[in-house]
């Protein structure tokens, strides 16, 4: 595994949503996500775009050692992450691990059977990096811990909607077949985007609400038990952008098998004025708070 690919995988970064949630945060913080993001891009591409299945478990091994510390770090990403594990002792090697264990599990598990199997998934890949996010920002992870959970997993289940075309490609399920069975929509209607009797618009329109109930949870939660919310805005941010895309999926009438269905410039701009209106307010309430 090479340091090109850390280059490659943090050049994506600018055109990652992730990255536009950074722009609240520290000078120190700021570089850690970008080393986060990094990392979680690099695991990503070595199961999507290793072509031997053996070759990516053997390079998930590596990052696996490292970070139990059975080797030392090789490539300049694995420096960086090392020295940001140094520099945010609060943030638990463990949730590492669980992204690279859902990672993983991608290379040999391509459907899910229950919509709890699948919430499995979406917390290791999703929400673990959300548990991370909150380390980096200074939160405690026990009390933000569920925020941290239904932020992860509706983010995962808008990428799943959004990505059933690509995924398909793949030979990748996302969707339980519970929720399939539900519908009478079949794997290879899936497969093929074939909806002659409906069913798969139904499965999708399911999908979507299930999406926007995590969303109500995490903002739920957030405004119930959280106090620090400038802390939590990043979270916020990429909460308010994926969100945005599902309500754009929703009209466009799921047509995800047609396009690959992004957010505008526009849509974009509004995220980025939301989010200032947000953080103004916060500051607006802090210091009254004090007066």
């Amino acid at each position: 595994m090479s340091s090109k690919l850390s280059m490659q995988a943090r050049s994506k970064r600018k055109k990652s949503s992730f990255s536009r949630a950074f722009w609240v945060v520290n000078a120190q913080q700021f570089w850690a996500l970008e080393t986060l993001y990094a990392f979680c891009r690099e695991v990503d591409d070595i199961v999507d775009e290793t072509p031997n299945i053996h070759r990516a478990a053997k390079d998930l091994q590596v990052w696996e050692d490292f970070l139990l510390k059975k080797v030392p770090p090789n490539t300049e990403l694995q420096q960086d992450v090392a020295q940001m594990l140094l520099m945010f002792p609060q943030l638990k090697v463990a949730d590492l691990l669980w992204i690279i264990k859902g990672m993983r599990s991608d290379l040999h598990k391509h459907r899910y059977a229950s919509c709890q199997e699948l919430l499995n998934y979406c917390d290791s890949v999703a929400s673990a990096v959300g548990l991370a996010i909150l380390a980096i920002m200074g939160l405690n992870r026990e009390h933000y811990y569920d925020f941290a959970l239904a932020t992860g997993r509706a983010l995962q289940l808008t990428n799943i909607l959004r990505d059933l075309k690509e995924d398909a490609q793949r030979d990748r399920i996302y969707v339980p077949k519970e929720i399939l069975q539900a519908f009478g929509c079949h794997e290879q209607q899936v497969l093929s985007g074939d909806d002659h009797n409906g069913s798969l618009m139904k499965m999708m329109i399911r999908m979507d609400k299930w999406a926007q109930e995590e969303y109500e949870k995490s903002e739920r939660f957030l405004f119930e038990h959280i106090d620090d919310k400038v802390k939590s805005l990043p979270a916020q941010i990429m909460r308010k952008t994926y969100r945005c895309l599902l309500k754009k999926i929703r009209n466009k009438k799921y047509t995800v098998y047609t396009y690959k269905i992004k957010l505008s410039m526009l849509d974009k701009m509004y995220v980025l004025m939301w989010s200032v209106w947000r953080y103004c307010s916060y500051q607006v309430k802090r210091y009254w708070a004090k007066a």
